[in-house]
């Protein structure tokens, strides 16, 4: 009942009398059940008192950030081996959020809501029933013509001063004025209802996206998965056709009710996901 209960209110409650949390994650690859996060960070507002405290937090996460992703947000292992590993974090960013009637923000609200909520998942700790909204999806919702929706367009777009890139407090603090610029663009927006009606909304434990066992006739590519083994596939459909590939399982996952792979995949030198059931041939590679 007290769950339906902040709903409703929530729901009514005007964005004036709102806390906000705008927060972003740094990882060391796709997707949750595979890879780690490496930097957390957030910042809370108000709309009428700016901003009230920020969060920002390296994270070890106790395995190598592959060359490609460092090229991405810059941060490499030396910077991270030291730091404190996400069980001591995740408790941490939840006290910083303060309880379930702030709501959160994001870019691409999926990735660091999936991040997010398979830590907090590992750890046993309850969904703290956070709402939580993309910007993503809202601004395509309030600027239909604009072609491009990546944070560093709407920065621009915005006029919203430059910012390191693909760091999460730098990251954190655009979603949060893109949000803002939203918001002064269409003032008949008053409630967070009406915020709802134009974008997509999450909580923690929403995360689409888990592990799996595989089934029956994988037990090579699971013992691979699991001894960090290279493995030569024979993947029907993607763009490489039917030549074999050498990837490096990471995890099996499911979404939407389809089991795929995570993998580093040696051809393209990117972490990807294949469909168990597009895995026509493999062996672990000798």
């Amino acid at each position: 009942m007290f769950g339906f209960n902040l709903f409703i209110t929530m729901a009514y409650q005007l964005i004036a009398d709102t806390t906000f949390i705008a927060f972003d994650v740094e990882t060391t690859g796709l997707y949750p059940v595979a890879g780690r996060v490496v930097e957390l960070s957030g910042i809370k507002f108000t709309i009428d008192s700016g901003v009230i405290a920020t969060f920002d937090e390296l994270i070890n996460p106790q395995s190598p950030i592959p060359p490609e992703v460092v090229r991405i947000h810059g941060i490499t292992n030396a910077m991270v081996a030291e730091r404190p590993t996400v069980d001591l974090i995740v408790p941490r960013f939840l006290e910083f959020i303060g309880g379930p009637e702030m709501v959160l923000i994001s870019h691409n609200a999926s990735f660091d809501v999936g991040f997010v909520g398979v830590d907090i998942a590992r750890q046993g700790i309850a969904d703290p029933g956070n709402l939580i909204l993309d910007t993503l999806v809202l601004a395509r919702h309030c600027l239909p013509s604009l072609g491009s929706y990546k944070l560093e367009n709407l920065v621009r777009y915005f006029n919203i001063p430059s910012q390191n890139y693909h760091r999460a407090l730098a990251d954190s603090f655009s979603v949060k004025e893109i949000f803002l610029s939203l918001l002064q663009r269409y003032p008949k927006i008053k409630t967070i209802e009406q915020v709802q009606q134009k974008t997509y909304t999450f909580h923690f434990s929403d995360a689409a996206t888990f592990q799996v066992q595989l089934p029956p006739g994988f037990e090579d590519l699971a013992w691979a998965m699991e001894n960090s083994l290279p493995v030569v596939m024979v993947y029907k459909g993607g763009s490489k056709g039917p030549e074999p590939r050498i990837i490096t399982p990471l995890a099996a996952i499911q979404r939407n009710g389809i089991i795929y792979v995570a993998a580093y995949c040696h051809l393209d030198k990117v972490e990807k996901s294949f469909r168990l059931d597009r895995i026509k041939e493999f062996r672990i590679k000798k």
